[in-house]
């Protein structure tokens, strides 16, 4: 079994994916999309609304939003002598990671490495609006809003002095000495996204040395360096083979098991069905923030999840969208 990232250059959440691929030792290849929209390979031919890039195919299964993404790779991936976890256990345990231990790595990283620094503080602080193509803005501009540029240049400084009162946050975490974010015998998925979200940061400060530093931030330093060197061996043991959306889609027909066995693993929340007003075999439309809806035939409804079949000119997908932050809707015709 193995995955299709589909995926943009220069796109912190593209590369966050695939150094998850990389740590549990999934075999993928890579799709690569456009930077803005539309993207044919996605929107035409799994008929999928969704804008938010990556998003990650197995078989004919389709998912959306790296928390959810998470989730599905340990689920699909879930023999751990040939899969690594992403949620290793902490160093001096019993050799086993708690459910409770990664539900607190995932809301760190959704919650506070990227709701709050990477889309708050950094993309909206610290962007360089004055610097991006006119095409590229544009696009940006539908999920955030206009963008006044004077205004962004003139609060930058201000964006970076929080952006440093919530690194400080993170220094007081590795300062004891640990090697990584929650102690682990090896880096987590907390690693993957705050790293992430760290480089970005790094990136979009341009000539601004005076945050990522060792004289400023020294446990920070070591620690990003750290993770670059482990992700850099992993780059190099693995290059992802590049193909198209019509050769993504014709991996889809030949896989193994076109479908996951979501009435099982999912199934149908009856309750929050009738909260939602939607039930099985509804057209409904999912909405994540700043994204796009998705149309299609509800399949399966969880207090984590929810699957959707979608139809596009390469057939029938399920696709399948995390329940926090997402807008379900039934579709009056």
């Amino acid at each position: 079994m193995s995955a299709i990232l589909y995926r943009f250059d220069g796109s912190p959440f593209s590369t966050k994916v695939s150094h998850l691929l990389l740590l549990k030792n999934i075999p993928h290849k890579w799709v690569n999309v456009s930077r803005v929209m539309p993207r044919p390979e996605i929107g035409e031919m799994l008929g999928i609304g969704h804008r938010r890039s990556p998003i990650l195919a197995i078989g004919r299964d389709v998912y959306c939003d790296t928390f959810l993404i998470s989730n599905v790779l340990e689920r699909r991936f879930a023999d751990t002598t040939t899969y690594p976890t992403i949620f290793p256990p902490k160093k001096n345990s019993n050799g086993a990671t708690s459910i409770s231990d990664a539900t607190i790595m995932k809301l760190f990283a959704k919650h506070w490495a990227e709701d709050m620094l990477f889309f708050s503080v950094i993309i909206m602080g610290l962007t360089q609006f004055e610097n991006l193509p006119a095409p590229f803005l544009r696009d940006r501009e539908t999920l955030i809003g206009r963008v006044d540029v004077e205004k962004a240049i003139a609060e930058r400084p201000a964006a970076t002095s929080n952006l440093v009162a919530h690194l400080a946050s993170l220094e007081d975490i590795l300062v004891d000495g640990r090697e990584w974010i929650f102690d682990t015998v090896g880096p987590s998925y907390a690693d993957v996204s705050v790293v992430m979200t760290c480089r970005r940061a790094h990136l979009t400060l341009g000539p601004d040395k005076t945050v990522f530093n060792a004289e400023t931030f020294p446990r920070i330093t070591e620690w990003m360096a750290r993770c670059d060197a482990h992700f850099e061996a992993l780059e190099k043991g693995y290059t992802p083979e590049v193909i198209t959306g019509d050769e993504a889609a014709a991996c889809a027909d030949a896989a193994e098991n076109a479908y996951e066995d979501i009435e099982t693993l999912v199934g149908f929340d009856k309750a929050d069905g009738e909260r939602l007003g939607v039930s099985v075999g509804d057209r409904v439309s999912a909405t994540c923030p700043g994204s796009n809806p998705t149309e299609g035939v509800l399949v399966a409804l969880s207090r984590e999840e929810v699957v959707l079949e979608t139809k596009g000119t390469k057939g029938t997908f399920r696709c399948h969208f995390p329940r926090i932050d997402l807008t379900i809707r039934r579709v009056v015709s």
